[in-house]
C-alpha cells in the first residue's frame, strides 16, 4: 500500500480538531456547574486502586497475544526500553514535582501504601500513594501496548513494511525539528502572561504544569519528529488516542478527580478549568493528548535505533567523517 505520512498525520490532526473544537463550544455553556454532593466520608473504598484495572486489563490481554510472536524480537526490545524510560521518568517527576502539582484529599480510595515526594516547604515527605506510581507504570504499558496491537495487528496493513531497509537508509536520527523548540517556548511564555493576567482568580504562583508538559513532551519528542514521521503508523496511533481520552473521560474527569483521589494545585496551573468536570484544569486534558504522542514517538526512535545495527553515538549523530 502507497505511504503517504504528510497526509495521515494532517488526518490525525484534523480528527484531533473535530473532536476539540465542538466539545470546547459545549463545555463553555456550562455557566453554572453544578458541584458533587459526597455524603459519606468514604465514598469511593479503594476506588483509585480498582481503577488502576481499567489499564491492567487490557495490557494483560495485549501483552500475551504481543509476547506470543516471537517474530517482533526488535519490537520487544524496544518495547521495554520505551516502557523502562517512561516509568522510570515518570516515578522521578512524581518524586520531585508530584507535591507541587497535586494533593490526594481522599485517603480511603488507596491502600494506604505511600512512597516519599518532596515539597519545596516541607522537604521530602511521605504522602504520594503507591497508586500514583502504579499509574505511571500501566498507563505507559496500556498506550504503547494499543500502539503495537494496532500497528502490527488491527492496522497492520498501514504500517511501514520495509522497516529495517528503510532505518538503515538513515544517516541519523537526531535532526531537530527547531521550528517545534520555538513553539515551545512561545507557548511557555504565553502561558505565565495568561497565568498572571488572564481572567481567572489564580494570578498567584507559576503554570509549572502546563510548562513541563511542553517542555518534556512537545518539544523532546519533536526532536526526532523529521526521522519518525514517515515511521509511524499514523491510523494506529490514532487508536491509541482515542483509546486514552476514552479512559481518561471515565477515569479522571468522571471518577478521580469529583472524588478526591487526586486533585489539582491552582497556583501551578494556567487557571483554565472545566467546571462541568469537577474544575479540571486544562493542563489535564493536554496530557490526555501528548502523553500517548511522546511514547510512540520514544518508542519509533528506540526501534529504528535497534534496527539500524550501529553504536548509539553513529545512529542518533551519524558517522564522523
Amino acid at each position: 500500500m502507497r505511504k503517504t505520512p504528510n497526509l495521515d498525520f494532517l488526518v490525525v490532526l484534523g480528527m484531533v480538531a473535530l473532536l476539540v473544537i465542538p466539545a470546547v463550544f459545549t463545555l463553555r455553556t456550562v455557566d453554572h456547574p453544578g458541584e458533587l454532593v459526597i455524603s459519606s466520608s468514604n465514598p469511593t473504598p479503594y476506588g483509585y486502586t480498582w481503577s488502576l484495572l481499567i489499564f491492567l486489563l487490557p495490557v494483560a490481554a495485549i501483552i500475551w497475544w504481543f509476547f506470543h510472536h516471537p517474530e517482533y524480537k526488535i519490537e520487544r526490545r524496544a518495547f521495554w526500553l520505551t516502557i523502562t524510560l517512561f516509568s522510570v521518568a515518570g516515578a522521578a517527576l512524581d518524586m520531585l514535582l508530584g507535591n507541587t502539582f497535586f494533593f490526594f484529599p481522599n485517603d480511603g480510595a488507596v491502600m494506604g501504601i505511600h512512597l516519599p515526594g518532596y515539597d519545596f516547604k516541607r522537604g521530602w515527605v511521605l504522602d504520594i500513594p503507591i497508586e500514583e506510581f502504579l499509574f505511571y507504570f500501566l498507563g505507559s504499558l496500556f498506550m504503547l501496548l494499543v500502539y503495537l496491537w494496532g500497528d502490527l495487528y488491527w492496522l497492520g496493513a498501514y504500517n511501514h513494511d520495509s522497516y529495517e531497509e528503510d532505518s538503515r537508509q538513515i544517516d541519523k536520527i537526531v535532526q531537530p525539528h527547531w521550528q517545534s523548540v520555538i513553539w515551545g517556548v512561545v507557548l511557555v511564555i504565553a502561558g505565565y502572561i495568561y497565568k498572571k493576567y488572564g481572567s481567572h482568580p489564580y494570578h498567584a504562583g507559576f503554570p509549572g504544569y502546563f510548562s513541563v508538559l511542553v517542555m518534556t513532551f512537545v518539544v523532546a519528542t519533536f526532536v526526532f519528529f523529521r526521522t519518525v514521521k514517515s515511521f509511524v503508523n499514523w491510523r494506529a496511533y490514532s487508536l491509541t488516542l482515542y483509546s486514552l481520552l476514552s479512559v481518561s473521560l471515565l477515569w479522571e474527569a468522571t471518577l478521580g478527580v469529583p472524588y478526591g483521589w487526586w486533585k489539582y494545585h491552582p497556583e501551578q496551573m494556567l487557571g483554565i478549568f472545566i467546571g462541568a468536570w469537577s474544575h479540571l484544569p486544562i493542563e489535564a486534558v493536554l496530557l490526555w493528548f501528548v502523553a500517548g504522542w511522546g511514547v510512540v514517538m520514544i518508542f519509533e526512535v528506540l526501534r529504528i535505533y535497534l534496527y539500524m545495527h550501529r553504536s548509539p553515538g553513529e545512529a542518533f549523530f551519524g558517522r564522523k567523517s
